[in-house]
C-alpha cells in the first residue's frame, strides 16, 4: 500500500487480501503514515487500528488465520 493513503484504502486492501468481511466507516479519511508489517494479518490490523479514533472488533476463528470480520 502507498504511503500517504487514507485509512479507507489501507482498509479496502486488506479485505482484498484476507478475505474478511470488513465494515469501512465512510469518514475513515484520515492519513496513514506508518510503516506496519510483515506479521500475522490480526497483529498488524490491530496496530493499524490502534491509531484511529475507531472502535473495531476482529472476529478469529482459528488463532492462526486472520481474522474472518472486522466491525466498528
Amino acid at each position: 500500500m502507498a504511503h500517504n493513503s487514507t485509512l479507507a484504502d489501507v482498509l479496502r486492501a486488506v479485505r482484498k487480501l484476507t478475505g474478511a468481511e470488513m465494515e469501512i466507516p465512510p469518514n475513515a479519511t484520515e492519513r496513514v503514515v506508518a510503516d506496519i508489517g510483515p506479521g500475522p494479518a490480526r497483529t498488524v490490523l490491530a496496530e493499524l487500528l490502534n491509531g484511529t479514533h475507531f472502535n473495531y472488533v476482529m472476529v478469529v476463528r482459528q488463532p492462526t488465520q486472520p481474522p474472518s470480520k472486522v466491525s466498528y
